[in-house]
């Protein structure tokens, strides 16, 4: 290793160059901006990193869920890209760093944001201010010679809670070796590999950077840790490890197939061609052995049409040698885009496509010229769609860039929930819209709404459907006389609408896999379309024996895709049998007005099994729904027909109470939960096929009074406590 001099006046003045996924940016400059060309100009930043990196994506959205709710403090933070979208999830950030000016743009930002990042300068002596749950050293240990390494890991660890952990990103020796021709650690120079793999800014030149693997961090680390999550990406260059005091087996951050969306289609490892390279098949593999002294291509797949995928997923296991997969354009004959990887072992390897040219052909080769061959299997090949988790955020950030005058929130609501300017006279006098039709179609809301999550929608409803024939329902009318001969499936179909809703909520406030119970499953398409997203699913309804087998075949199907299925009679129904704090989200879907007497005890009990930082997400029948209050100005009742409830049998299973827009946010607010959001929309006129008369001069006026419109919905955060 060279002897270069670590100068740390150099090194300060070299981070005020923050790196992104759009370069690199003087955070000194940024501050002499106004407050639109700062948020436009970070916001871009924020875009590019994560729709160039899309296993730093994913790696997004898991932390995301675990620091939610949690004290963290992330050293060397740059532009805050990781740390302000971890304070929009929930996490209780602290930003420092030897920069100022990085920590004022964090600042600037989040406040404009409306979020709460502390922040504080760390100095020559390394000190860390206050106690964590958990630490993140994203990309700065590497920056700064040994000593200096473990004098902060020393005092990092100091700083953390019992039970705390510390998450890095870290570079690989394979980067090293690549970026700079070594062939040995011997040879390792972190000036000149800081220089090859960090670009100049004018004349100031990044000073050290450093590689890691488990041996030389675990030097490094103070006595008693442990690695207890490790994962390679991007070619396996980087490395994203957490250490902690427990020891356990090694685990991943994340699989990346679980985290790549929804398959489109598959290429059989059996179509590959042949070209410079041995193929064997092997147990339904692949096996590939190049030649020697050959950087050739060793397979290819056949020309394939991408049919809206932008992700590739591909499993191999690399035996010696190395391993690289590229993207090659059929009619330009140039390569879109290549990834390679050399550690030995099984690997899910994962290349965004987004934009990639059809027809294109997926090949693979040994990645470099070598004395030595190369061999590695093929196991998988899976094209998928893919919604980045960070999409949703880069939406409210793009908002927050239009708005002028106070700090912008990034809740989302276009809801005003004032009655102001509300017609009455026009609500009961309508004006009936002659000559005029409005087609409506459900399936293109739905994807109006997101692509992506009405597939996963609709795929959930069929999964529902198809049971429904074998269904005994009748004795649903027992508690609810209304439901006797009624025919649900319109219901369940049309619901595709309010679960795209609750899918989008979850992506955006709890990016998962997460822990979801759902409360009030009924048929459990929801819950279906938890599954399909990836998230480990539980539900609870009142599945009793009362109910003869009412709902036997939806609960088998549901059991029949992993999600556990639990009744009141077992948990109760303020479920006291149901751990504290075990869910990451608790959906509550056309229930809380099926509830009797108060709703207090059912939110309490909601609220105590959802972690600290998690999101509970309802909706409900709107009381100020128009054709309510038509009926209420008419001397009618807006409930339920009182033979309905005059004739059940107790409990009344109906509606109990109907609740406005004000209701559910004082409720909530109550619970010491934050809205996030609070919307109406409808759903049930899409049954209908085209509006014509008195309902489309209605749907026109919901259009203009939000308030009006037919269920609420609402997305609330439970604060940390």
């Amino acid at each position: 290793m060279s002897g270069a001099a670590f100068d740390p006046a150099r090194a300060q003045r070299y981070w005020r160059f923050a790196p992104s996924g759009a370069g690199k940016h003087d955070t000194s400059d940024l501050l002499g901006a106004d407050e639109r060309a700062l948020l436009d100009e970070w916001t871009d930043a924020f875009r590019k990193r994560f729709s160039n990196y899309l296993e730093e994506d994913c790696f997004l959205s898991v932390m995301a869920g675990d620091f939610r709710g949690k004290r963290v403090l992330s050293v060397g933070s740059g532009l805050g890209l990781h740390e302000i979208y971890y304070a929009a999830q929930g996490a209780l950030m602290t930003c420092c760093d030897i920069v100022e000016s990085n920590l004022k743009v964090i600042d600037r930002v989040s406040r404009r944001l409306g979020l709460e990042v502390a922040t504080f300068a760390i100095g020559p002596d390394g000190e860390i201010k206050g106690r964590y749950d958990s630490i993140f050293i994203y990309g700065s240990l590497m920056t700064m010679p040994e000593d200096r390494q473990v004098a902060l890991l020393d005092a990092c660890a100091a700083a953390l809670n019992p039970g705390g952990s510390l998450i890095l990103m870290l570079y690989t020796w394979d980067f090293a070796r690549d970026a700079c021709g070594w062939t040995s650690p011997e040879h390792f120079d972190p000036a000149a590999f800081a220089r090859a793999t960090d670009p100049s800014v004018g004349d100031e030149h990044c000073p050290w950077s450093d590689w890691h693997d488990d041996d030389k961090l675990l030097r490094l680390a103070p006595q008693g840790f442990h690695i207890r999550r490790r994962q390679f990406w991007q070619k396996g260059w980087f490395v994203w490890y957490e250490l902690s005091r427990d020891r356990a087996p090694v685990t991943k951050f994340f699989d990346p197939e679980t985290f790549a969306g929804i398959p489109v289609f598959e290429t059989d490892v059996a179509d590959l061609e042949q070209a410079h390279a041995d193929l064997t098949f092997e147990q339904g593999s692949l096996c590939v052995i190049t030649a020697e002294n050959c950087a050739g291509y060793a397979a290819l797949s056949p020309p394939v049409e991408m049919h809206g995928s932008n992700a590739i997923i591909i499993e191999a296991e690399i035996r010696y040698g190395a391993f690289s997969a590229g993207l090659y354009d059929v009619a330009t004959e140039k390569f879109f885009t290549a990834n390679a990887l050399s550690q030995r072992g099984v690997h899910t390897h994962v290349i965004s496509v987004a934009g990639a040219p059809s027809p294109a052909r997926l090949i693979f080769s040994n990645f470099r010229e070598s004395p030595a061959r190369s061999e590695f299997v093929i196991r998988r090949i899976i094209w998928v769609r893919r919604a980045s988790a960070s999409d949703a955020f880069v939406d409210r950030l793009q908002a927050a860039c239009l708005s002028t005058g106070a700090p912008a929130s990034i809740v989302s609501s276009n809801l005003d929930l004032t009655e102001d300017g509300i017609p009455l006279a026009e609500i009961f006098h309508p004006q009936a819209l002659e000559g005029e039709l409005l087609q409506l179609d459900a399936d293109a809301a739905a994807r109006a709404l997101d692509p992506q999550m009405a597939e996963i929608a609709a795929n959930a409803t069929a999964l529902t459907l198809r049971f429904y024939g074998e269904a005994d329902l009748s004795p649903l009318g027992v508690h609810s006389p209304g439901l006797r001969d009624w025919d649900w499936r319109p219901y369940v179909d049309l619901s595709r609408l309010r679960i795209v809703k609750s899918l989008q909520a979850l992506a955006t406030h709890a990016p998962g896999p997460i822990r979801v119970l759902d409360v009030g499953s009924y048929f459990g398409n929801f819950s279906l379309a938890l599954r399909l997203a990836g998230h480990d699913v539980e539900v609870v309804d009142d599945y009793e024996a009362g109910l003869g087998d009412a709902f036997g075949p939806f609960i088998a199907n549901m059991q029949a895709h992993g999600i556990k299925v639990r009744r009141f009679a077992d948990v109760g129904f303020d479920l006291a049998a149901l751990p504290a704090d075990a869910f990451d989200a608790v959906l509550f879907m056309g229930a809380i007005e099926h509830v009797p007497h108060t709703p207090r005890q059912t939110l309490v009990s909601l609220d105590r099994v959802l972690k600290s930082g998690g999101v509970l997400v309802l909706d409900t029948p709107n009381a100020g729904y128009v054709y309510n209050r038509v009926k209420v100005a008419s001397g009618r009742s807006a409930h339920a027909p009182i033979e309905q409830q005059f004739f059940a049998e107790p409990p009344f299973g109906g509606h109990h109470r109907e609740y406005t827009c004000e209701e559910i946010v004082w409720m909530l607010r109550w619970l010491r939960h934050e809205p996030l959001e609070v919307d109406t929309f409808g759903y049930s006129a899409f049954g209908l096929k085209q509006l014509s008369g008195t309902d489309l001069f209605y749907w026109r006026l919901m259009e203009k009074h939000p308030s009006l419109r037919e269920l609420i919905f609402s997305v609330s955060r439970k604060r940390a406590r």
